[in-house]
């Protein structure tokens, strides 16, 4: 069965740009997720505001991290539509 650019979810998934976009994509949303939590054990206090540098900081790095992930996704996809 052929489903994502004529290739089975196997093989598309077994390319080595799409692995490391993944774990990228993965590492950037949990960093995003746990970012208040990083923010409490740098700071050594429960009460963290919205707008603390640390917090805001560790957020844009999961940000930017999402967004090479999506980049190296779609690098594949491009590469693979130009060699097709």
């Amino acid at each position: 069965m052929f489903n994502l650019l004529g290739k089975s979810l196997a093989e598309y998934l077994s390319d080595p740009l799409i692995i490391i976009g993944l774990i990228l994509l993965s590492i950037g949303f949990a960093t995003i997720i746990l970012s208040r939590r990083i923010t409490r054990v740098a700071r050594q206090s429960n009460e963290i505001e919205s707008n603390d540098a640390i917090f805001v900081t560790i957020r844009v790095i999961g940000i930017l991290v999402i967004i090479a992930g999506f980049v190296l996704c779609g690098l594949f996809v491009i590469y693979y539509i130009i060699n097709k």
